[in-house]
């Protein structure tokens, strides 16, 4: 036990033991969420703090140092700033441990070392945790954000996180550490096996459900990533042939017009150009030999007016005379020609990089694309590149005569504009690169959507990759997701499912420890009943008495609650499995509603583009049309199956809690009007999970008045004689429910098809304790405890069995008479 350990030793567990625990609950956190929608943890610090006192403290604080700091190792993120946001984070963790444990002793005094009140649990738990959490929500997110780790449009969200986190760390793992703490307590630790392994199926189960849901989730984040980088390849692909078709068409015209003048080239050019954001310019290059060199000279200069010869540029960048070469690719025509470094007469075959594409441009009938290229624009340097398409001339027909090259029909891109025009309509948040993996590493950049700095992919985004030809070069295409597009995209079921089941459990927690500590206080009792009777204190005899008799009520309850316990043991995790399969097919349609929305709404913009302008009748059929494409009827008929279907699966949800709710009731002296029908019903809703794999249930329910009746109490008795009837099966078989009256009394039924009870053990099926189970695997007490049940009822529960055919119980009550059951006296 912890509280005998040497405050040296504790201190070095403790650290340990919240540090893992805390990595744990870090493991369920979303990117890009900063907190656990668990944190079992906190609720180690609060039963720490409180049971061992203020020298807990160091070790609260140097756990958290110490999972912080791992976790930041891990993901690479230590510095002076992080180094302070940890020290800050484990300050909260330790002040809200701190105050949690001072209001707990203020209000509690010591009750929350034995907890056997309800209130005694919950004050601890609403003190220690819902109070207390608020602090360490505030004071850990106010220091993230200090330190520059969270923003401020996230300082609400990631507050209310870290507070549901801590809440229900405090909430769940709070009782379970009291729970280890108190093992030497031989009345905890009969209690212990009662709570932890229910407590520790149920957390398994929604821990389960949380996983299921967040993997589903992940993979709609992968999804809807890849989905939005093939649309962004698309648009791109898309930009890149429309300059293939719009350069072909320059290429035919040149070909087409032997004796084309500038005036001609901008008419056809200068539209394309305002059309084309991203297209810088567009040229025609002549190929000069050099013997045609003067003519040229002489024929540019007299079209421009001012003497023009072939340049090329010096090793300091300057325009300087063209040194004597077998060829020359000369630009002709250039429009715009002010934002442009190569004037008329420049030889691009000068230049190695446009000097390479014009080799591979003559080589193929294709679009050549040179690597990059700085181009300036308005003083400012911007990335491009050439594309290039050769132009020759068109052969005589009849004639042997091949097509020679005349020149080069030239379109300069920006690059950083091409992405841009292509990725219009694309969420926001996305980092976007481009690079060409021929060039050298680091030399290849040719597009990045966000600067380095600003919102880099978190570590743990998924990218996207592919390859884009431009022209006869490939291209590299990555996007992944920064923190504000995760944000954008933020899912929530998982936390929904996760929260949800964590809930479920915390209220099993507490039924459990509720009926325990009522067992617990009989005990108590009990032992303080045998000290004063070995005293032979002769003047308590008469209270006694009457100690005895509130003790045999305290034992019929205890036993009620403890084959409860037995039961709900059982069939927890069928329930969480019930639980889950409904929210399985309610997370499905609400995907399908996603997409459903999804094409309204195009065929909603769609519409409103139309009735934009003013075609009339055209856009009346134009919408009808869309209408049938995108199937807008059907979807809103299925819709609407859909949200009856999700809206059926919640009331299914809904009526299992309720069941379970109203099967959990203990109070002796609650009495309900109600049919047998009901009762049967709810007791079945609870083990359907049990019954379901090994029986078929055929119901003949004719309907009963109403009685006044416990009717958690009737619930134990249909569940005792439910689970029996499963068990007797051999195989799968049947059971048959039927319920009747008649002018005295109401009957309900209960048959199976199992092997049925022989004469010698008939006589001992309602003794206390007597079980036909393996030892250690049954407590004997269902059907005694039924029993007694019909007789504070006045009725009776009776019984009929065939070897080898079956078994009918028979639950037999009053129609008219009050229920002498309903007092202080009864169960």
């Amino acid at each position: 036990m912890l509280q005998s350990t040497p405050t040296r030793r504790m201190l070095p567990l403790l650290v340990l033991a919240y540090a893992l625990l805390g990595s744990l609950g870090l493991t369920l956190a979303i990117a890009p969420g900063y907190a656990s929608p668990l944190f079992p943890a906190s609720g180690l610090a609060l039963a720490a703090l409180c049971w061992f006192g203020n020298r807990a403290l160091p070790g609260i604080w140097l756990g958290s140092v110490l999972m912080n700091l791992c976790h930041g190792a891990i993901v690479g993120k230590l510095t002076p700033l992080s180094l302070l946001s940890v020290a800050i984070i484990g300050v909260g963790a330790t002040l809200s441990a701190w105050v949690g444990c001072r209001l707990v002793n203020r209000w509690e005094g010591t009750a929350w070392r034995e907890m056997e009140r309800e209130r005694d649990l919950l004050c601890f738990l609403f003190l220690g945790g819902v109070a207390a959490c608020t602090i360490s929500a505030t004071v850990s997110t106010a220091g993230l954000y200090l330190c520059g780790v969270v923003p401020g449009d996230q300082f609400l969200y990631t507050w209310c996180h870290w507070y549901l986190g801590d809440t229900l760390g405090v909430l769940t793992f709070a009782p379970l550490t009291l729970c280890l703490l108190n093992w030497e307590d031989h009345r905890w630790r009969e209690r212990s096996r009662y709570i932890v392994i229910p407590m520790l199926v149920a957390q398994g189960a929604a821990l389960l459900a949380f996983y299921a849901t967040a993997g589903w989730e992940k993979k709609e984040q992968v999804q809807r990533l890849q989905s939005d980088g093939e649309a962004i390849a698309k648009g791109i692909a898309g930009r890149i042939t429309t300059h293939r078709e719009l350069l072909a068409s320059l290429h035919r015209f040149i070909e087409a017009t032997p004796g084309l003048t500038l005036s001609q080239f901008r008419r056809l050019t200068e539209s394309t150009i305002h059309d084309n954001s991203d297209i810088f310019a567009l040229s025609y290059k002549e190929l000069i030999t050099s013997s045609q060199r003067r003519a040229f000279e002489g024929r540019v200069s007299a079209e421009s007016l001012r003497p023009v010869r072939i340049t090329q540029r010096d090793a300091m960048k300057q325009l300087i005379p063209a040194t004597e070469q077998s060829e020359y690719v000369a630009v002709r025509y250039i429009v715009p020609p002010a934002e442009n470094r190569m004037p008329v007469g420049f030889d691009i075959n000068s230049e190695p990089i446009r000097s390479d594409a014009v080799r591979r441009a003559r080589n193929s009938d294709s679009m050549a694309v040179t690597a990059i290229v700085s181009l300036l624009q308005g003083g400012k340097q911007e990335i491009g590149v050439l594309e290039i398409m050769q132009v020759e001339s068109t052969p005589k027909k009849g004639t042997d005569e091949k097509p020679r090259t005349l020149g080069f029909a030239v379109a300069v891109v920006k690059v950083a504009e091409l992405v841009n025009f292509a990725t219009r309509g694309i969420p926001d948040g996305l980092s976007i690169q481009v690079n060409d993996p021929l060039l050298p590493p680091g030399q290849g950049l040719l597009y990045r959507s966000l600067p380095v700095a600003a919102d880099s992919p978190t570590p743990k985004g998924e990218g996207w990759n592919t390859n884009l030809w431009m022209g006869d070069r490939e291209w590299r295409l990555s996007v992944s997701a920064t923190d504000r597009y995760l944000r954008q995209h933020r899912p929530w079921l998982a936390s929904t499912v996760g929260v949800t089941g964590l809930l479920f459990a915390t209220l099993l927690q507490a039924m459990l420890f509720s009926m325990t500590g009522r067992t617990a206080a009989v005990q108590r009792l009990n032992t303080e009943l045998e000290e004063r009777v070995a005293d032979g204190v002769e003047k308590q005899t008469r209270e006694l008495k009457e100690i005895q008799e509130e003790l045999l009520h305290l034992k019929d309850q205890a036993l009620i609650r403890s084959e409860k316990m037995a039961s709900l043991g059982q069939l927890t995790a069928g329930v969480a499995h019930e639980i889950n399969n409904p929210l399985g097919f309610i997370s499905t349609n609400l995907r399908v509603m996603t997409e459903y929305f999804d094409q309204i709404i195009r065929f909603d913009r769609f519409r409103r583009d139309l009735d934009s302008g003013d075609s009339g009748s055209a856009n009346l059929d134009a919408v009808a049309a869309q209408r049938v494409e995108l199937e807008i009827d059907s979807i809103l008929e299925d819709g609407v199956d859909l949200i009856r279907s999700t809206l059926g699966g919640m009331q299914r949800v809904t009526k299992i809690v309720l069941d379970l709710k109203q099967y959990a009731r203990v109070d002796p002296q609650e009495k309900k009007s109600i049919t047998l029908e009901s009762c049967l019903e709810g007791a079945l809703a609870i083990c359907n999970s049990e019954l379901k794999y090994v029986a078929k249930i055929r119901k003949e329910y004719e309907p009963t008045p109403k009685i006044l009746c416990n009717q958690g109490q009737l619930n134990q008795v249909f569940l005792n004689l439910l689970v029996n009837a499963a068990q007797a099966l051999l195989g799968r078989g049947e059971i048959l429910l039927k319920s009747r009256f008649d002018e005295l009394f109401v009957y309900v039924s209960v048959s199976d098809t199992g092997a049925g009870i022989p004469e010698e053990t008939m006589a001992k099926i309602f003794d206390p304790f007597f079980t036909t189970k393996e030892e250690g695997k049954g407590t004997g007490l269902g059907l005694s405890i039924s029993a007694e049940i019909m007789k504070k009822h006045d009725g009776e529960l009776l019984v009929e069995s065939v070897v080898g055919i079956g078994t009918t119980f028979t639950v037999k009550l009053p129609r008219t008479k009050e229920i002498s059951c309903l007092t202080k006296s009864s169960l």
